[in-house]
Order: C-alpha cells, then sequence, then structure tokens
C-alpha cells in the first residue's frame, strides 16, 4: 500500500498498487510481483535485469498508449539502458 500524504491535511491518500486497472476493456492487474520464492532465488544481477525489462515495458505501453512521444521513449529507454548497464 502506498500512503501519500498532503501538507495540508493529516488524511493520507491510499493507493493499492494491486488493484485492477483497465486497458482497452481487458482487465488486468499491475503485474509487478514475481513469486516470492522465484524472486529471492534470483541473483542481483537477474533482479536488475527483470526490472529493466519491466520498465522497459512501460515505456512501450506509454508510447502506444500516446502518453509520450517517441522522441520521449528513446531517450528514457536510452537513459534507463546506461543507467542499468543493460543493451539492447
Amino acid at each position: 500500500m502506498l500512503e501519500i500524504r498532503s501538507k495540508t491535511s493529516a488524511n493520507p491518500y491510499r493507493i493499492k498498487l494491486t488493484d485492477p486497472i483497465a486497458l482497452e476493456g481487458e482487465k488486468t492487474k499491475m503485474d509487478v510481483s514475481i513469486e516470492d520464492e522465484k524472486w529471492d532465488a534470483m541473483t542481483h544481477e537477474q533482479k536488475n535485469h527483470e526490472l529493466f525489462l519491466r520498465q522497459k515495458a512501460l515505456l512501450d505501453q506509454f508510447l502506444e498508449k500516446g502518453a509520450i512521444s517517441q522522441e520521449q521513449h528513446d531517450k528514457s529507454l536510452h537513459d534507463l539502458t546506461e543507467k542499468m548497464h543493460e543493451s539492447l
């Protein structure tokens, strides 16, 4: 659960990151979890690669839905690739 507190209110906004979201009428979950045992068994490098693939998929989805431009996508992907020491 993610809590966001505003400076003017003591009441936090709560967002449950596993709540279903709809994409073009298709119900899906923000499937960012891997089974705990599988995740725990992964090496640090494997975890980083998995996180890179998720971030890349999210950028691709933003581009596909028109939320970002091709230029924004390419710049963000380039930066992500460099920061995470990945190659395409």
